[in-house]
C-alpha cells in the first residue's frame, strides 16, 4: 500500500514497500522506494 507524506523539505512524496514472491519468478526482498511529486 503506498503512502504519502511532506518533508522537511515541503515536498510531497510517495512512498512504496515493495519485495519479490517467490511464485511470480521474482528475487525476494525488501525495498523502500520513494519518489518525489512534481511541483
Amino acid at each position: 500500500t503506498p503512502m504519502t507524506y511532506t518533508g522537511k523539505d515541503g515536498k510531497q512524496y510517495v512512498l512504496v514497500v515493495a519485495g519479490g514472491h517467490g511464485s511470480l519468478g521474482t528475487r525476494q526482498g525488501d525495498y523502500v522506494i520513494a519518489y518525489r511529486l512534481p511541483d
